[in-house]
């Protein structure tokens, strides 16, 4: 299970930096140098990825100024590239940097007109991940490195976004590899309430769990197997609070089913709907 941490204390991030810089020679070297950005890093904002207990990635910030933060060095694992590693590393230095106020991160790295595979990943990376090249150095490292010289403006809302994306996903995931149950058809009643009428058929997705012990509710509408919008229930009176997943509800049967969630003053509940994204 790979997970994402702050890491505090100055020899964990001397010790991540060592396993990593050393196993990456195409980006990092020589030895000296990397020995002595292992100390520097001990002052910076640092986050490391794990695999279980096994380090396999860092990113260390500089912070400039109240507005700007540097990523000073980020490096994966080679066998754990391209998986989402740097990523999550990324947003997780983006998260604490807007946190803390900052409004631009900028990066320094091995410009196109130096041919080199390695760094045409790197530029790669960055620039998918929001950041806009703004100049080349020529002499910042020396002629034969020129250092070209990225930023992005950081905002919460986009890193909101990557994580909406990621969870609409994860619902049409659980969808995809669940039987869909209908156990009470449209118009039937509550069995333990029978003043209730469902609106629509409900049900929920066969082998999953929920916070009542059973499988995940649904409601299946009219308009196909578009998942666009859940619902988020407070029951006060199991003191518990569950989501509903809305799979090919209209608009009418969307109104019905909100209706039906806060028909009581036990049961409250809010509709979410997909991003247009």
């Amino acid at each position: 299970m790979i997970h994402i941490k702050q890491v505090e204390r100055p020899d964990e991030k001397t010790s991540v930096t060592l396993k990593i810089m050393l196993s990456l020679p195409a980006w990092f070297s020589p030895p000296e140098d990397i020995e002595k950005k292992a100390i520097t890093h001990r002052e910076y904002p640092f986050f490391a990825a794990y695999d279980e207990n096994k380090p396999i990635g860092f990113i260390a910030l500089k912070i400039h100024n109240k507005n700007t933060a540097d990523i000073f060095n980020l490096g994966v694992l080679e066998q754990y590239q391209r998986q989402g590693t740097g990523r999550r590393l990324l947003n997780a230095a983006e998260r604490y940097c807007i946190d803390k106020g900052y409004i631009y991160l900028t990066v320094k790295t091995l410009d196109s007109s130096a041919e080199y595979e390695p760094y045409a990943r790197t530029r790669s990376f960055y620039q998918k991940m929001g950041f806009t090249p703004l100049e080349v150095f020529l002499t910042f490292w020396n002629e034969e490195n020129p250092c070209l010289f990225l930023a992005k403006r950081l905002d919460r809302k986009s890193i909101n976004d990557e994580y909406s994306i990621a969870f609409w996903s994860a619902i049409d995931k659980l969808i995809a590899e669940s039987k869909i149950v209908i156990d009470r058809s449209k118009g039937s009643r509550h069995p333990k309430y029978p003043q209730l009428t469902y609106p629509v058929d409900y049900g929920y997705l066969e082998n999953t769990s929920s916070m009542d012990d059973g499988g995940i509710d649904v409601w299946r509408g009219t308009d196909g197997d578009t998942v666009d919008a859940i619902i988020c229930t407070v029951d006060l009176m199991k003191r518990d609070s569950e989501i509903k997943i809305l799979i090919g509800c209209n608009e009418e049967e969307k109104r019905l089913v909100l209706e039906a969630h806060n028909n009581s003053e036990y049961m409250k509940g809010i509709l979410i709907r997909r991003s247009s994204e």
